[in-house]
């Protein structure tokens, strides 16, 4: 396995962690102080789920090099799924916690932060999975032109079909 690889694969480990620790504390009730402070900002928690979230479909991405599978013929971007999965169960989980409230604005801006983050990763991820199987890592060159051709969806394994078209 790559040193970039292991690296992107700590980086969401360590992002998970971190949102994982914020949503025990908040169930907990245990960062009133800091919920209080991020409410008082205007549309301030749906920007915290946009950016927190998204930024854990980012990572995650990166770690699995933007992998899609296709189901029905639609391709499903493996890492944001899993997000996903785990974001709705737990904010569906919040209707049986006390100091917490399910919110649909919540889920929409997780939604989008994963789209969009999410997107981006996948895309990086997979330029630089492209770039690796090429051995041009680190070029500048590579990381540019290593994505998919005009009218190719961005999700998928494009780095496998990049290398198949350099052969």
């Amino acid at each position: 396995m790559h040193t970039e690889r292991r690296g992107a694969i700590a980086l969401a480990a360590i992002v998970s962690l971190a949102l994982a620790t914020l949503v025990v504390l908040a169930d907990a009730d245990r960062i009133t102080p800091l919920l209080v402070f991020v409410h008082g900002v205007p549309l301030g928690d749906k920007l915290g789920h946009l950016v927190l979230i998204g930024l854990l479909a980012l990572v995650v991405e990166l770690a699995t090099g933007g992998r899609s599978v296709s189901i029905a013929r639609v391709p499903i971007r493996i890492g944001s799924a899993v997000v996903l999965a785990l974001v709705v169960l737990e904010e569906i989980s919040q209707r049986w916690v006390p100091t917490r409230s399910f919110d649909c604005g919540d889920l929409a801006a997780d939604v989008i932060g994963i789209a969009v983050l999410g997107t981006l990763g996948a895309r990086l991820g997979a330029q630089r999975e492209c770039s690796l199987a090429r051995g041009t890592h680190g070029s500048v060159r590579s990381t540019w032109t290593a994505g998919p051709r005009a009218g190719e969806p961005i999700v998928g394994d494009v780095a496998q079909r990049a290398v198949k078209r350099s052969t």
